[in-house]
């Protein structure tokens, strides 16, 4: 079955009727609002590779906690998008459990670097060679 003249793809949704492929494009940008999906997936491709660039080029270990941040974030994203695309909220769950661990992973990461910087009087990660003998 199609759309009705009068009705909008959210609303058939909600009510079971099928959308035909003609108007798929506007079924996915009115479930989204006025941003479409793939604006949504292009600023999580962008945080993805500024986060990865920010973990590979610099030194400083906060800068590099930042863009481990910004790399989950990218991931946070994609699965809201994906979620609310297949209108399932198992990955809009799992978001949250993403953001609860990058809490802990700065709690933990930000105590390590004071204790390192105590120690060792400096954030380079150049410079962080404890390990070694």
């Amino acid at each position: 079955m199609s759309v009705k003249k009068n009705q909008t793809a959210p609303a058939a949704w909600m009510t079971g009727q099928g959308i035909s492929a003609r108007n798929m494009g506007t079924a996915a940008a009115n479930i989204f609002g006025a941003v479409p999906p793939l604006a949504y997936l292009i600023v999580s491709a962008l945080l993805l590779v500024i986060g990865t660039l920010g973990v590979l080029l610099r030194r400083n270990i906060v800068v590099i906690l930042m863009s481990i941040e910004l790399i989950m974030n990218a991931v946070n994203i994609n699965l809201a998008v994906f979620s609310k695309m297949h209108h399932h909220a198992g990955g809009q769950v799992f978001v949250l459990f993403v953001m609860a661990v990058a809490v802990a992973e700065a709690a933990v990461g930000l105590g390590i670097l004071i204790a390192l910087f105590r120690n060792r009087g400096t954030i380079l990660a150049d410079e962080m060679d404890l390990l070694k003998w």
